[in-house]
């Protein structure tokens, strides 16, 4: 899904953005579905966070969408006005964004982004919680939406986790992912295993630390989601339901 913000609940989980070496394999063709995850915050409540993926109109193109059902708790952090939208092409050759639209929906931009990736031009321009963009395409740049697209295709395709860059909070950072073994979780009462992704901040190795739980028997889509700094979790997302389309 740089877990979670006050303006895009948690599109970062499974910030879920990710980039790959250079000899890597994909599942060229997503699968669309629409997942459901409740948000715990130190223990309490904080909602649902619904993700949805479907076709877009170009060739190769899908869209990403996140959006918030808040608790009472929630409601303090994230309104259910909040959007995100990410526009990508996913091909053998990996995941691409094409624009970044967020809004916290609440009045004013700056929280907000909207951004546009041109890789014919090599450009990123736009602009992000009121900073403006427009400079070369840094090195494996994703979303918050797309990373979490493209870890999924990393994992069906068997790449190796590695560096990418991430546009958080108005700047461009670097994010180290890694996997860190298998276990099992719980979904609807039944056990499926999991792969265990780690990532960091690349250049603050004592800040938070997000890991994922991809199920393979659910398309490696997370499970279970939690953030932690100096080994206290104050973030968990579990999924409580998903739905898969052709």
């Amino acid at each position: 899904m740089s877990m979670i913000s006050r303006k895009v609940f948690l599109a970062g989980w499974l910030a879920m953005t990710f980039a790959f070496g250079a000899s890597t394999s994909w599942s060229a063709e997503p699968r669309p579905f629409v997942a459901r995850y409740k948000a715990q915050f130190y223990g309490m409540s904080g909602g649902i966070l619904q993700f949805t993926l479907r076709r877009g109109d170009g060739p190769d193109q899908y869209i990403y969408e996140s959006r918030a059902e808040p608790s009472f708790l929630g409601s303090f952090m994230v309104s259910d006005a909040a959007r995100e939208r990410s526009t990508m092409t996913v091909t053998a050759n990996g995941v691409r964004p094409l624009t970044f639209f967020s809004d916290d929906g609440k009045k004013g931009d700056e929280h907000d982004s909207d951004i546009r990736f041109d890789w014919t031009q090599n450009r990123l321009t736009g602009r992000s919680e009121g900073k403006d963009f427009n400079e070369p395409l840094p090195e494996r740049i994703q979303d918050h939406l797309s990373i979490q697209i493209a870890v999924i295709e990393g994992l069906l395709g068997g790449a190796e986790l590695g560096e990418f860059s991430l546009i958080d909070g108005g700047e461009i950072k670097r994010y180290t992912y890694s996997k860190e073994g298998a276990a099992t979780v719980k979904f609807k009462g039944k056990t499926l295993e999991a792969v265990i992704v780690r990532s960091q901040r690349s250049d603050s190795p004592g800040g938070r630390i997000n890991r994922y739980w991809h199920a393979p028997e659910l398309g490696s889509i997370p499970v279970r989601a939690e953030r932690s700094r100096e080994g206290k979790v104050d973030l968990i997302m579990e999924l409580v339901d998903v739905k898969f389309s052709e």
